[in-house]
C-alpha cells in the first residue's frame, strides 16, 4: 500500500471535514421536530462520508467494481465539464432600446386631504372628527384641521 504525502491527506481531511459540517448545518436548518432533524444530519452525514471514502475504500478492489464505485463521481453535474459552455451566444439577438420597457410616470404625492376627500366620498370613512382621527390614527386637533380643510371645498 502507497503511503500519501501529509500534505494531499491534511487537504482530504479539510475538504471530507467541511463538507460534513456544511451537510450538518444544512440537515438541521431543514426544521421541523428534533428526531427529523437529526435524521436529516445523520443522511447528510452519510452521504457525503460515502461519497469522499468510497474512491479510497475501492483502491485495491478489481477494476470492474471501481469503475462502478466512481459512477456517482463522474456524472455529477458539478464535476461533469465535458460540454464546454461558450461565452457568447450568437443565437440571441441583440436588446435594443426599442425593445426596454418605458420609464415609470412619476406621480405627486397624495397629501392627507387628498386621500380623506377620496375615501370620504367611496364611503371608508365619515367627515368627523373621531372618524378621521382613528383613520389617520393622529391627535384630535390635527383631525379637526384637516376636517375642516375637506368639509369647507366640499360644502
Amino acid at each position: 500500500m502507497t503511503r500519501r504525502p501529509a500534505p494531499a491527506l491534511a487537504l482530504a481531511v479539510a475538504a471530507t471535514a467541511t463538507t460534513v459540517c456544511m451537510s450538518v448545518i444544512a440537515g438541521w436548518q431543514r426544521g421541523g421536530w428534533l428526531s427529523e432533524r437529526l435524521v436529516w444530519v445523520a443522511v447528510s452525514v452519510v452521504l457525503v462520508g460515502g461519497a469522499h471514502l468510497l474512491p479510497a475504500l475501492c483502491r485495491s478492489a478489481p477494476l470492474a467494481v471501481r469503475g462502478i464505485a466512481l459512477l456517482p463521481q463522474g456524472t455529477s453535474p458539478v464535476t461533469n465539464r465535458r460540454d464546454p459552455v461558450p461565452a457568447v451566444t450568437t443565437d440571441v439577438p441583440d436588446v435594443t432600446t426599442a425593445d426596454a420597457p418605458p420609464a415609470p410616470v412619476m406621480t405627486k404625492p397624495e397629501s392627507e386631504v387628498t386621500k380623506l376627500r377620496r375615501d370620504i366620498e367611496a364611503g371608508l370613512l365619515r367627515p368627523t372628527v373621531a372618524s378621521i382621527r382613528k383613520y389617520l390614527g393622529c391627535s384630535q386637533a390635527k383631525a379637526a384641521a384637516l376636517r375642516k380643510l375637506v368639509i369647507e371645498p366640499m360644502a
